[in-house]
């Protein structure tokens, strides 16, 4: 039996529910737009409540285990050093969000031992889920959309350099970013307004490859889809190859680098080599 049945499906019902609560609290809180300190982005009554109903859940099924948001982690040092620790996004995307936008999701992840095992992303606005899991006993990774009723399972797609497809941010666009996707001959451009969204892009394979140089995003932005897109034969590392961590601090220091396990493999390098071009 896959151990991480309880997680799932609580983080599930959870994703569902708190996507409701945003979708009914939507009218108010696009007027309601307020950014937060230190340069993080907006936040909305939507996010909080959202939040707080994710927490509430959470803490009622695993009183035991520590959950840490985007909305209440207000640390600066270490995250806590834990077995079990959940990573909450309740609203990711709220810059699109507050505009109007859809492409908004929830995003629920697991970490046990460090290493993200479970993760569900959800899409209100369409009523998608995408999720995937990473057992510790021998049964294999899982990790599946379902859609209009339609469960199918996630496998990123085979690797073909010349048709090759970059997920790229709608709301926070990089020139640093676009010059090596230049570089990299990374032409055919798939828009995306969550990290949630891209990372469920390539786990169902209509892209290739995510990066970000930032040092803005954060456990809680990557939990979750490095757990489903792992499962379904992807990875997702900072952008020049190191782990992500989740027990330093809350932000990853050199961005995002996600893809198939093929584009990661074949690109990775390449990017190295281009950022320390950049660096000298």
């Amino acid at each position: 039996m896959n151990d991480l049945k309880q997680e799932l499906d609580c983080a599930l019902e959870l994703a569902e529910a708190a996507g409701a609560l945003i979708l009914e609290k939507r009218p108010t809180a696009l007027k309601n737009v307020r950014e937060k300190s230190g340069n993080e982005g907006p936040v909305t009554e939507a996010d909080l409540a959202a939040d707080a109903l994710i927490r509430k859940g959470l803490k009622s099924a695993f009183p035991n285990d520590t959950v840490i948001t985007e909305e209440t982690w207000s640390g600066t040092g270490n995250l806590p050093q834990e077995e079990r620790l959940w990573f909450i996004d309740p609203l990711d995307g709220t810059s699109d969000f507050a505009r109007g936008g859809p492409d908004y999701v929830v995003m629920i992840g697991f970490c046990r031992a460090s290493q993200p095992v479970m993760g569900v992303v959800y899409h209100p606005v369409t009523q998608t889920f995408w999720w995937g899991a990473q057992p510790s006993n021998q049964e294999r990774a899982t990790a599946f959309k379902r859609s209009g009723g339609r469960k199918t399972p996630l496998k990123v797609r085979a690797f073909q350099e010349d048709q090759a497809a970059v997920l790229v941010s709608r709301s926070h666009p990089s020139k640093t970013i676009d010059a090596l996707l230049n570089e990299l001959r990374l032409h055919e451009r798939i828009t995306r307004g969550s990290v949630g969204l891209k990372g469920g892009a390539i786990a169902e394979g209509e892209g290739d490859i995510y990066m970000s140089a930032t040092n803005k995003i954060k456990v809680w932005d990557t939990c979750a889809p490095q757990a489903i897109l792992e499962a379904s034969g992807g990875k997702m590392t900072g952008l020049l190859g190191a782990p992500l961590s989740y027990n330093k601090t809350a932000a990853h220091p050199i961005g995002v680098l996600a893809a198939s396990a093929s584009a990661h493999r074949h690109y990775l390098p390449r990017i190295e080599h281009l950022w320390a071009l950049r660096q000298a």
